[in-house]
């Protein structure tokens, strides 16, 4: 990727009479505002790009709070949680209807149980 004296990434097109285009690239793409810089496709394109050049900072800002002893366990579980959802451990959803009578009456025998 080309820049100028200001170390702005350049356009990778050229112009009319050949020679390399010398405006900026809009930011997240290769391509300035004359060459394409303005179409929905390649502004959603250049968006997902600066995005994906977060992802690895953010996992690793999570790593270190995960990591952290000096954070509250609050913040931990929350970064832990955060890290797993993101990377397909979700935990299953399962939506019950109500339990039966029965069914409580059966809980609380066995916590009695337990308990003594």
């Amino acid at each position: 990727m080309r820049k100028d004296d200001q170390n702005r990434r350049l356009c990778n097109q050229t112009t009319r009479a050949g020679n390399p285009c010398r405006a900026p690239a809009i930011k997240g793409s290769t391509v300035c505002n004359a060459h394409g810089g303005q179409l929905p496709r390649v502004k959603a394109k250049a968006a997902r790009t600066l995005l994906e050049e977060l992802v690895e900072p953010a996992l690793l800002a999570l790593r270190d709070i995960v990591q952290d002893m000096k954070q509250p366990a609050s913040a931990r579980v929350a970064a832990a949680r955060d890290i797993l959802d993101r990377t397909g451990y979700k935990p299953i959803l399962e939506v019950r209807g109500m339990p039966t009578v029965a069914q409580f009456d059966e809980w609380i025998e066995e916590l009695e149980a337990e308990q003594g």
